[in-house]
């Protein structure tokens, strides 16, 4: 196992190094396979939040009828690890930006004590934010227990 470990840590940092000179752009859904693998293998539990629309059949004019299953602007994962508070994260593909619901949906998980939201359009963009995290900035003491 610790060499598995070690060889992700490798394949992880090297990507990191590579990402920004390659410029490469990823989809929501590589960029968000990126952030749970990763946070998954520091020991966080990785919960996606499967907010979205979906088919719902037709309508009377035989057009597509899709519907909404949640609310607006919720993010897309929440992570727990013992010993941390959770976190929300929300996942863009390269170059996008959150909507306004989601924008409030950060400021006011932000606004709670302990409350982390944050928005990434790549793995790079989440471990700088996740190394703040990790090194208190600007966080006070009520990061950890």
């Amino acid at each position: 196992p610790k060499i598995k470990n070690y060889h992700k840590e490798i394949i992880v940092n090297t990507a990191m190094r590579l990402l920004p000179e390659l410029n490469l752009k990823q989809t929501e859904n590589q960029v968000k396979k990126a952030i749970t693998d990763y946070l998954e293998w520091q020991g966080w539990t990785v919960f996606a939040i499967g907010n979205k629309g979906g088919f719902r059949g037709y309508n009377k004019e035989g057009k597509i009828r899709y519907s909404f299953a949640g609310k607006k602007g919720v993010l897309d994962l929440f992570c727990a690890r013992k010993g941390f508070f959770p976190m929300w994260v929300e996942v863009k593909a390269t170059g996008k930006k959150p909507s306004k619901e989601q924008e409030d949906f950060m400021r006011l998980v932000n606004s709670t004590p302990r409350g982390i939201a944050f928005w990434c359009d790549s793995l790079v963009r989440f471990k700088s934010f996740y190394s703040d995290i990790l090194n208190e900035y600007g966080l006070g003491d009520s990061w950890k227990k």
